[in-house]
């Protein structure tokens, strides 16, 4: 995430904001559609394997056909989803072709991140968050960089991501016994993940289907700074899977107290330090185009904040096979920000700033009622320790 700080503003003085948008749109539908479309299984899968030493091969058929599928659809609604520019469109169907092999890829990332595997993880990550950066930075130093040599660049480390994780699943999913597919788990792990991730880039999918790419360009850079803020504390995140995973074996209590502490220490200090960069050079970093940045980077830091929070609770949740809370408490936040687009709609003022006030809010909402819910359970109210 350190390096994405190096490369945006190479992108984005080389290809302006435009450009960057149109990068960003090809990408987010992808993401959005690979997060949301296999029905939780990926990680239901991955437990199954690392908790009881069993896997469903029906399962893993059925996540390789929700692939397929989901391949074809996003190549047909293309146009939708980019608005009617052709180069996002185009970009979209490019792409589709990798959702095919996406969940299984998903299966290796979850089996890699929840046995503990760091190294194997985060080769898988850095596939990602690595090289794309290290390749535009290349082609900007030999003179090579453009917006088709920049989603080359993009589009070859998601390929690299989808087969490092299939590589990792094949290996991963020869547990000893034989289950059924984990529908129970993984539906409601779903419901969660769905309100997530259309909540986590909702913001960036309402933007493209409604706004220019250049509005796009500059809030992908915003995102860009909120992400390495709290780059940290999503390791922190990730890491705790593995030991909740372990603690809910060997009958231990997970506590959320500290380590929540420490993640959002961690963001606010690197946030705060970005913004202070962004505000006093940003126009210098990143250049003309991006002048309305520092309020955008300010909103989606404080929301950061309260990702961290989330994503930790996501974490003992998941662990605990428990996420029912986590369906309702998404679905809540995901249905306020659905309510705040569209009232920003109404009255005509859909801009990045007030984009990430509806994201902020969404992020807001979604953990004080998942706190509430937990409050609850703990009283002995009407929802369950099982959720």
């Amino acid at each position: 995430m350190g390096l994405s700080l190096i490369s945006a503003p190479i992108i984005a003085q080389t290809l302006g904001a435009d450009g960057r948008g149109v990068l960003a749109g090809a990408f987010v539908a992808l993401q959005v559609v690979g997060w949301v479309a296999f029905l939780g299984l990926p990680g239901g899968l991955a437990l199954q394997v690392e908790k009881r030493a069993e896997v469903s091969i029906a399962g893993v058929v059925v996540v390789g056909a929700i692939g397929v599928v989901a391949a074809l659809l996003t190549f047909s609604i293309a146009p939708i989803l980019a608005n009617g520019d052709p180069r996002v469109e185009f970009g979209i169907r490019i792409g589709a072709g990798l959702l095919a092999f996406w969940g299984l890829g998903n299966v290796g990332d979850q089996l890699a991140v929840i046995s503990g595997k760091v190294i194997t993880y985060n080769v898988i990550r850095s596939a990602t968050l690595v090289f794309p950066s290290l390749a535009i930075i290349v082609l900007f130093l030999i003179g090579q960089l453009s917006l088709v040599s920049a989603y080359i660049s993009m589009f070859l480390g998601q390929v690299l991501s989808i087969v490092l994780g299939c590589s990792v699943a094949v290996t991963g999913l020869r547990a000893p016994n034989r289950a059924s597919i984990p529908w129970r788990f993984s539906l409601r792990s779903w419901f969660a993940v769905v309100f997530d991730s259309v909540g986590g880039r909702g913001d960036q999918l309402a933007l493209t289907a409604m706004t220019s790419p250049s509005v796009v360009g500059v809030y992908a850079i915003a995102v860009t700074c909120a992400n390495a803020a709290s780059g940290l504390a999503q390791g922190v995140a990730q890491a705790s899977l593995t030991a909740f995973v372990r603690a809910v074996k060997n009958g231990a209590h997970v506590s959320l107290g500290r380590i929540t502490t420490i993640s959002i220490a961690c963001t606010a200090v690197a946030g705060a330090f970005i913004l202070w960069v962004v505000t006093v050079f940003g126009q210098s970093i990143f250049g003309p185009d991006f002048g309305a940045l520092p309020p955008i980077v300010a909103v989606l830091i404080c929301a950061s904040l309260l990702q961290d929070a989330w994503k930790l609770r996501v974490a003992r949740d998941s662990a605990q096979e428990t996420a029912g809370k986590l369906a309702i408490a998404s679905a809540a936040g995901l249905a306020v920000m659905i309510g705040v687009i569209i009232a920003l709609a109404w009255f005509g003022v859909v801009t990045g700033l007030t984009m990430a006030a509806a994201f902020l809010t969404m992020c807001g909402v979604r953990l004080i009622v998942h706190v509430a819910l937990t409050a609850l359970s703990r009283g002995g109210g009407r929802w369950s320790a099982r959720g």
